[in-house]
């Protein structure tokens, strides 16, 4: 019925333009949807074989083949099997001759119908393909002249160019773009042709990488095109590597090159392209031409090159996967990598860690990033350490500069954590605000929900990892620059502690500098970290954790390092532990660790001794709090004699003050239990020495207490003669059944005063 308007290409226009919007409606019309379309894809074909020519500019006829193609790509396969032979060829004869876009279009068809009638009957058509993308790498170079004049071709090309400016197939880079898709799915569909057709294909695609052009002020569109057509030819490679790597092993050296120089040639309108480099740079980092890419870390390590000319707000999106690619390289192939790359990448990583602006899984994949780094300096440094090579001080400096980007990144997290703890719990109060039938708001989305919840996850595995990683840093600066060891650096990952370091040396000036600023920026960190309650409170674990492993960075220092630490901050690590009780965690780290314990513990009691009249303070809840604070601090260091037994010698020293404060204190304020309390610690630990190994040292701590057996015994009796509260009353009979005597013939003259 329609035969006699096809004479008139605007009547078979409108005609095909009817089918196209109705397409839908066929398909789905089973009755006679077979009959219907083995009598119209025939005479959709003979449109295009027969009714119309291929076109080089813009008309009517150009439009009736390109709605007969879109029509063609539409139709459901079950109703082609009969025509797919007629179809392939009219398909090839549109992708060798006819305009790009109509060539674009038919070679989605042709990758169709391959899909899905592979067989005998189609082998005919994959070798001229093959020779026809084979044609078009050959001559890349020419189509580069003929879309940017200035370079001569080097064959018989025809270069003319119709005034609409359409572009033939076999000169089109948006075919180029397509090609390698469809070269794959013909390689793995048809094996045979793999051995004749793919080391000549390889040779030209991998040439056609090396070509460049300079785009005149009006030709972006055509150059993103050329660069997008190199992007999907980079991507075969990738492809024919890890299925074909014995043909591709004579290019090793020149694919890194060309993805890099792509990167920098890239222009910012091919966000889609950049992006996709990417990817192709993590398949290849996957084989073994990785190491290829380590001569080029240093151009890698630049915005330029990663981001290019891509505008601020496209840059959010891109740089994540940016960096996290370039991370993936540096981890590969770290160990490789020269003194200067290593500072380059240490630089880079610094930065992206403190940039406030990239997501906290950024933040720590470059801290993880940077930790690896110190492994890899921890191995080459000991051989570098020499007085004639200088390189040992260049690896100092950088294990300096991170150590100094994860004190400057400990300062700036507790600005952060309070408002995501804020909008944390803004969020779930939002979520269950519910409309009225049932449903959640639409204001806050189930992805916007979990965003949160991993933000504020994330930022807890950020402390975790920059504690874990100093531990790294400061075992690397206090043994490769002191004995040379060339012991396993302790992955952060699988043992996250420190071991011993032998033999430690004195921190310079400046060095001792950063740990202090370390202390206190952990301390203001932990102080905001550990104070949040709620809903999603921090597992107990965990901040126990954190704490005992922030604390154990300061263990491996030198005592007199230590020591002056300690004296200078211990005053706000005290006010931290009267505002949160975690911070016990750290103290009780500090009193346990053999080699720093006698000084904290000697530090501490001089610290405390002078603060002995705030026990009987109850003016103030605080105040309340601090006396319990002092109180529990004395019975720790009392009851670390029995596992530390060098601090015998310090409680000991301090045995008069002590012993003098309780009786003196008890006497002037009324509220002097927790005095008697402090003393009755002390006979308690004093009397389970007796059964330890360090019996001798108490021996002399009982000797020591002898001299106070008296005055402590009168003022028992001085207060068992006044009317004193209950409570008072047992920690007075508890006191004199724990009295450390060391011979009962001393203690007689006094047993009257208990009756």
């Amino acid at each position: 019925s329609t035969q006699s308007t096809w004479g008139h290409f605007e009547q078979l226009k409108d005609a095909l333009l009817q089918l196209r919007d109705r397409i839908d409606t066929v398909n789905t019309f089973n009755g006679e949807q077979k009959q219907f379309w083995n009598s119209t894809i025939p005479d959709l074909l003979t449109v295009l074989n027969v009714k119309t020519r291929a076109q080089n500019d813009t008309n009517i006829q150009n439009e009736v083949r390109s709605i007969a193609i879109d029509i063609l790509n539409r139709v459901t396969f079950e109703v082609q099997r009969p025509h797919y032979q007629h179809a392939m060829d009219t398909m090839m004869r549109v992708v060798e001759s006819d305009n790009e876009d109509n060539a674009v279009a038919a070679m989605k068809k042709v990758m169709d119908l391959h899909k899905s009638f592979k067989g005998p009957d189609l082998d005919k058509h994959v070798q001229p393909f093959l020779d026809f993308v084979w044609k078009m790498y050959t001559d890349f170079q020419s189509i580069i002249a003929h879309h940017f004049p200035g370079s001569t071709p080097q064959d018989g090309l025809t270069l003319a160019r119709s005034a609409k400016g359409l572009v033939m197939s076999n000169r089109s880079f948006k075919v180029l773009t397509d090609s390698p898709l469809l070269v794959v799915v013909l390689l793995q569909s048809y094996n045979q042709f793999t051995a004749r057709n793919l080391p000549e294909l390889l040779k030209c695609m991998v040439g056609s990488l090396t070509q460049t052009a300079q785009p005149g002020p009006h030709q972006k569109q055509v150059y993103a095109d050329l660069i997008t057509s190199q992007v999907k030819t980079a991507s075969f490679l990738t492809y024919a590597l890890r299925h074909y790597s014995a043909e591709i092993q004579k290019y090793k050296d020149d694919i890194p090159l060309h993805v890099i120089k792509l990167l920098f040639a890239c222009p910012k309108e091919c966000l889609a392209s950049r992006r996709e480099l990417f990817v192709v740079m993590r398949h290849i980092f996957d084989t073994d031409l990785k190491e290829r890419f380590a001569r080029h870390v240093e151009n890698l390590l630049s915005d330029k090159c990663l981001l290019g000319d891509v505008p601020t707000n496209h840059c959010d999106t891109l740089r994540p996967i940016a960096y996290s690619t370039i991370a993936d390289l540096i981890h590969h192939v770290r160990s490789n990598l020269s003194t200067t790359q290593i500072n380059k990448a240490v630089a880079f990583f610094t930065r992206n860690m403190y940039d406030t602006s990239l997501s906290l899984n950024i933040q720590i994949m470059s801290t993880k990033l940077l930790v690896y780094l110190v492994e890899t300096i921890f191995k080459v440094a000991p051989n570098s350490t020499t007085a004639e090579d200088p390189t040992g001080d260049a690896f100092n400096t950088m294990l300096i500069n991170i150590m100094q980007g994860f004190v400057a990144k400990f300062h700036s997290l507790h600005k952060v954590y309070p408002a995501l703890v804020q909008a944390e719990q803004l969020n779930n109060a939002d979520s269950g605000a519910d409309e009225p039938d049932g449903t959640v708001s639409p204001a806050y989305s189930l992805c916007d929900k979990k965003a949160d919840a991993d933000t504020l996850k994330d930022f807890r595995g950020m402390v975790k990892t920059l504690i874990l990683g100093l531990k790294n840093v400061i075992y690397v600066l206090l043994t490769v620059y002191n004995t040379g060891s060339s012991h396993q650096a302790n992955h952060f990952q699988v043992q996250g502690h420190l071991e011993s370091v032998p033999g430690r040396r004195r921190l310079g000036s400046w060095e001792v500098k950063i740990f202090v600023r370390l202390f206190k920026t952990g301390l203001t960190c932990f102080h905001t970290y550990c104070q949040h309650d709620g809903a999603d409170e921090n597992p107990p674990a965990e901040e126990k954790e954190n704490l005992e492993n922030f604390a154990s960075l300061f263990t491996h220092l030198d005592a007199r390092t230590f020591s002056d630490l300690m004296q200078h901050q211990l005053p706000a690590l005290y006010d931290c532990l009267i505002d949160n009780n975690a911070f016990h965690n750290i103290i009780t780290h500090f009193i346990s660790c053999q080699m720093v314990s006698k000084t904290f513990v000697d530090i501490l009691l001089g610290f405390l001794t002078k603060r002995m009249h705030k026990l009987a303070d109850i003016s103030t809840p605080k105040a309340v709090t601090e006396g319990n604070v002092q109180m529990k601090l004395f019975k720790i260091i009392f009851v670390s004699m029995v596992n530390v037994s060098n601090n015998i010698e310090s409680v000991t020293l301090y045995m008069s003050v002590i012993v003098s404060n309780c009786l003196k204190y008890s006497t002037t304020y009324k509220n002097s239990v927790k005095y008697f309390q402090i003393l009755s610690a002390l006979f308690r630990a004093i009397q389970s020495g007796k059964s330890t190994n360090t019996q001798c040292n108490f021996d002399q701590l009982q000797d020591e207490f002898q001299h106070y057996l008296t005055p402590i015994i009168d003022r028992l009796a001085a207060v068992h003669k006044h009317n004193v509260p209950a409570s008072l009353r047992e920690v007075y009979i508890e006191l004199c059944l724990k009295l450390p005597v060391r011979n009962v013939t001393a203690f007689s003259p006094h047993v009257l005063c208990v009756d």
